[in-house]
Formats: C-alpha cells, sequence, structure tokens
C-alpha cells in the first residue's frame, strides 16, 4: 500500500486526517521518489505561466482588449478545469492536477493586473492583493488542498505587507522597525491558526500553516533581539 492509497481512503472520509497519519507513520509509508515528481510538476507550472506571460508582452499592443481579456479569463479557468480533469476525474494524476490548480490561482492576480492595465484603474496597490487573496481564499477548502493553503496564507501576507506600508490605511505605520514586530506576530497568528486547525477536519493542513507561521516569526523576531 502506498502514500497515495492511504490519501484517497481518507478523502473518501472512511479515515481521519489523524489516522492517515497514524497509519503512514506506523507502517513508514513514504514515497520519497515522487518528491522529485513533485518539485518538477510545480516548478513545470512556474515556467509555463511565465512563458505565456513572455509570450502575450512581446505582442502586447497588436492584441485587441478583447482578446487580452479572454486569453486571460480562458488561460485561468483552462488551468482550474484541466487540474480538475487530472485530479479528480483521472485522479492518477493528483500532483499535476495540484499544479495546475496553483497555476490557475496565479492566473487570477494576473488577470486583476491586467483588467487594471486596460482600463487604467487607478487604484491602491494593496486593494488587488486583497481581491487576489479574497478570490482564492475557498479554494485550499474546496480542494482539500495544502498547495492552495500555503498560496493563500501568502497572499495574505502580501497584502498585510503592503497595507501597513500604505499612506491613508487604517493599519498604516510608517516607515519604521515597529513593522518588523508586526510581521512577526503574523507569524504568530499562523501559528495559532495551526494549532485550531488540528481539531478540524482539515488537520492535513496544520502542519504547513504551523511551519511557515514559525519561519515567519522567527525571520521577523531575530532583528528584534
Amino acid at each position: 500500500m502506498k502514500c497515495a492509497d492511504i490519501e484517497k481512503i481518507q478523502e473518501a472520509g472512511l479515515i481521519t486526517a489523524e489516522q492517515q497519519r497514524q497509519i503512514i507513520d506506523h507502517f513508514k509509508l513514504r514515497e520519497e521518489g515522487n518528491k522529485f515528481v513533485v518539485v518538477i510538476s510545480f516548478v513545470g507550472a512556474i515556467l509555463v505561466a511565465c512563458g505565456l506571460i513572455l509570450l502575450v508582452a512581446a505582442n502586447w499592443d497588436g492584441i485587441p482588449r478583447g482578446v487580452k481579456i479572454a486569453a486571460g479569463l480562458l488561460l485561468m479557468f483552462g488551468a482550474h478545469g484541466a487540474g480538475w480533469y487530472l485530479r479528480e476525474v483521472r485522479a492518477i494524476y493528483r500532483k499535476s492536477g495540484e499544479a495546475l490548480h496553483l497555476m490557475g490561482s496565479a492566473l487570477f492576480l494576473g488577470n486583476i493586473a491586467l483588467i487594471g492595465q486596460i482600463y487604467h484603474i487607478s487604484s491602491r496597490v494593496p486593494d488587488a492583493f486583497l481581491l487576489w487573496w479574497v478570490g482564492i481564499a475557498a479554494l485550499p477548502w474546496l480542494l482539500r488542498s495544502q498547495a492552495q493553503h500555503i498560496l493563500c496564507l501568502l497572499a495574505f501576507g502580501l497584502w498585510f505587507g503592503l497595507e501597513i506600508n500604505q499612506e491613508g490605511s487604517l493599519i498604516y505605520f510608517g516607515q519604521d522597525e515597529f513593522q518588523i514586530l508586526l510581521y512577526a506576530l503574523l507569524g504568530l497568528f499562523y501559528l495559532g491558526f495551526g494549532y485550531c486547525l488540528r481539531r478540524t477536519p482539515f488537520a492535513d493542513f496544520a502542519s504547513a500553516t504551523e511551519e511557515l507561521g514559525l519561519l515567519g516569526f522567527l525571520a521577523f523576531a531575530f532583528p528584534l533581539t
């Protein structure tokens, strides 16, 4: 039996996330060889997204507005659709499907920037990242995807960092060292959120959330010492 088999049993609701972890630990089920495939899938998704951006940028001025928007939406929904097919319908290319979903979420931010550029929408930069976070916030829970969950945490962190640097913001704290304390507190918030997740049906998100929170807390608390 492989880790993927245990994961399918857990997703079917026959065992809990904690039981899944205990079974994997007890039988030492580790698919080390698949890590390379996972890394290649996510790196490939990033490279494909960058390649598409460069291709569009090279021919930007000659592309009509409607075509730009339609292409952006088609790529975004196409990535999510292909990810759903590979991950849920075929159910044998789960990591590739996960990478495509991640690319679709990244393309959503690209579409926000695209529409803002086409229609010359003058707005606060933090608002674009807030809209991006709100738009992808439900995906981790719907897809039960740890990768999407981490992306959402990073998106929120980006918005938070930009918002506290935006003049006129309700949480504007200027360009001083007090910001470092706020970033460290955000790391603690993520850590506490991870502990709370351990007692929910999404307990498999807990460890990644806690690790990200600890990393952020230590990275920003160290300069304060």
